[in-house]
């Protein structure tokens, strides 16, 4: 007994933690969840359970013990104490008779055997022994005979999974993944928990009014759904990527799909089997299980939101207390009267796009005039937060302390923001957090377009597209598809007013600004603007019109891009501001290929100096990186570069020049020409220490 007892624990604390969901990094990662922490529950639960076990097993070891010392004792202090005469033997006390109280008859020394009865009789007193046995464990059994019996059962039930797919599927990847959430999820809070009030309410009210096997059968369902879902969104979400926007080929992910397939299919077997054959421990099986789910998952809940407001590390909710207070589009089109630097970065600009645009139109980049092209740009990280930030601070992100950190100290030595601000220039900033820096407190007091209050939030949008999202994650894979999502939708739920909207990237709202309000000259002398466009980046619904298209492509969108380019550049002529201008246009990371490459990873970069401008675009083929980019902007504001070092215009075709590039904790050095994948080498990892 104590032998299996221990394999029943072993067994049921292995698979708990088998169980338990694993930790992942990116956009909105719909497997990502607590692994650590949701251990750290299951061990307290284990060792509680493991302490009740061990004292029960002591105190009944120490009954016995007790029982059988006084037995001793007993037997010894009456031992003869009645004389012999009282004394009876063993054969006396075998005549008594003994007598079972299913078959007792009045009189009788011994029990009758049951062959001696009628068949009647037998089948009678069967009936009643059944009886008896049924009323005494009445009372510590579930039952579906009665409605409050059908009640009972269905709760556990229906609070885990109203729990699992509205509470957690709504929030836990929303607080995990704040930076892609535009508004403050305290104030979707009440209308989630709503929600979950009401569905489980009706669930407890409405399915036990149904009755014997469509009851039974709709707790096979539910109890399926609440495993398969489970395991589904924390273990079978491999290979579908972060939500970035991609589309997701799904014809890709057969293996996904088998397993997947075999995951449901295989629990609702294995409830059905439970229903049929285990019952008594069917009936504990639906208790347990979803109480069990509820605590793990509550624990993990409740650690993202801690983490949330003691600002912890990226991808743990870094800013959620600042989530209103934001970069907005205030003076989205104000340019300075004299000096303006223009920085436009169109997300996911590869070179290798501008060459298959240059290829269909070699005349399409003509209207550049002033600019140079750079052909052998490389950026410093394969993401946009690292290279976004590295981009404007000037500081590179190199693992040795946590993300946080990093851009805590990169914001505030951003030496060349700061030079602007000392020479009384109007910097504004035009991205969204987590494209650049993860808390507002980082850019305050360098960029003037921050506003701190309250925004508007349509929490219908809001709640549909956090359901969506759940979906997205549990629902098994031949119907996953269905509940895509992408990041830019969560944009739908801001209520826009003139102060407080905050900037979010959307090329065709802000070509429609372009055009309705065109730029305005302000009343500052110098400028630094910092733009970032969708570009190239999927979903790709923009043609080379700018005009909305369910399918585009690379190229397409694009060429639409540089459209919007165009037209800001045109204003800037109109209003004889071009010529002094310092425009760079570039994208912050190229065509996402993975951690390891298969080809160069080049980002188009083209570069106007102010006093530039009326001749013909020029290419060059020096060899590039990001690290150039504060020195030339410094450069061409006040002539002298300064402590920045060397410009893109310093860097010449030397093959012994040495860049580095990253995607994660990926390293690869390049060598002179980086146009030449074979000089492109792989020189290992980053720490993971701080990831």
């Amino acid at each position: 007994m104590k032998s299996k007892r221990f394999r029943i624990i072993l067994i049921y604390w292995t698979a708990v933690i088998v169980l338990l969901p694993r930790a992942a990094f990116a956009y909105i990662d719909p497997a990502t969840t607590t692994y650590l922490i949701q251990i750290a529950t299951a061990l307290v639960v284990m060792a509680g359970v493991s302490l009740t076990i061990f004292l029960y097993r002591f105190r009944m070891i120490s009954s016995k013990i007790r029982f059988w010392i006084f037995g001793i004792v007993y037997r010894i202090r009456h031992k003869n104490k009645d004389g012999p005469e009282k004394q009876k033997t063993e054969t006396e006390k075998r005549r008594e008779p003994y007598i079972l109280p299913e078959y007792a008859i009045p009189g009788s020394a011994e029990p009758p055997e049951p062959s001696s009865f009628d068949g009647d009789v037998r089948k009678i007193l069967q009936k009643i022994i059944e009886t008896k046995n049924h009323d005494k464990d009445k009372k510590n059994a579930l039952t579906d005979k009665t409605y409050k019996g059908r009640l009972r059962m269905l709760i556990p039930l229906a609070a885990a999974f109203g729990f699992t797919f509205i509470v957690i599927g709504c929030l836990e990847l929303a607080v995990r993944y704040a930076p892609e959430i535009p508004f403050n999820l305290t104030r979707i809070l009440p209308t989630v928990l709503l929600v979950f009030a009401v569905v489980t309410f009706v669930l407890i009210v409405i399915v036990p009014l149904f009755r014997g096997r469509v009851f039974q059968v709709l707790i096979i369902l539910g109890i399926t759904f609440l495993v398969a879902g489970y395991i589904q969104g924390n273990f079978l979400n491999w290979g579908i990527g972060a939500l970035t926007g991609d589309e997701v080929i799904w014809s890709y992910l057969r293996a996904q799909f088998a397993a997947s397939l075999i995951c449901w299919t295989g629990c609702l077997v294995l409830m059905t089997l439970l229903y049929r054959y285990a019952r008594k421990f069917w009936n504990r099986f639906i208790i347990f299980v979803p109480l069990l789910l509820i605590l793990l998952q509550g624990v993990s809940l409740i650690s993202a939101v801690s983490s949330n407001v003691n600002e912890g590390v990226w991808g743990r909710g870094v800013f959620w207390q600042y989530a209103d207070e934001n970069l907005t589009i205030d003076r989205i089109n104000d340019v300075a009267s004299e000096k303006n630097t223009v920085l436009i970065v169109l997300d996911r600009l590869d070179q290798t796009i501008i060459e298959d645009i240059t290829a269909e139109d070699p005349h399409f980049f003509d209207q550049l005039d002033g600019f140079t092209a750079f052909d052998d740009y490389i950026t410093w990280f394969g993401g946009t937060m690292l290279s976004v930030s590295g981009l404007l601070t000037g500081h590179r992100y190199v693992y040795d302390k946590t993300l946080d950190d990093y851009l805590n100290f990169a914001w505030a030595n951003a030496n060349m923001l700061q030079a602007y601000t000392d020479r009384g220039a109007d910097i504004r900033l035009y991205m969204e957090r987590g494209g650049g820096f993860n808390n507002i407190k980082q850019v305050r007091g360098i960029a003037n377009n921050v506003f701190k209050g309250e925004l508007g939030i349509n929490k219908r949008i809001a709640l549909v597209k956090l359901l969506k999202l759940s979906g997205y994650r549990y629902a098994p894979m031949p119907v996953k598809q269905f509940f895509w999502i992408s990041p830019y939708e969560f944009m739908d739920t801001i209520e826009l007013t003139d102060q407080t909207a905050p900037y979010m990237v959307n090329d065709f709202a802000f070509y429609e600004r372009l055009i309705s309000d065109g730029i305005n000259k302000s009343d500052y002398k110098e400028s630094f603007v910092y733009y970032h466009l969708q570009g190239a980046h999927t979903p790709h619904t923009m043609d080379e019109n700018i005009q909305y298209t369910e399918e585009s492509s690379y190229t397409r969108q694009t060429k639409g891009a540089f459209g919007i380019v165009y037209e800001y550049l045109r204003q800037l002529k109109d209003l004889g501001l071009y010529d002094d201008a310092t425009i760079i246009i570039t994208g912050d990371h190229g065509i996402f290929q993975g951690e390891e490459l298969t080809s160069p990873a080049r980002v188009g970069l083209f570069v106007k100096p102010a006093g530039s401008y009326e001749t013909p675009l020029k290419i060059s083929n020096a060899h590039v990186s990001q690290s150039q980019m504060n020195a030339t902007i410094m450069e061409s504001l006040t002539g002298e570069k300064g402590r920045f070092g060397d410009t893109f215009f310093d860097i010449g075709v030397d093959g012994n020049i040495i860049r580095e590039y990253a995607i994660n904790l990926w390293r690869y050095e390049i060598t002179g020409d980086g146009r030449d994948f074979s000089n492109w080498r792989f020189i290992g990892l980053f720490p993971d220490t701080y990831t």
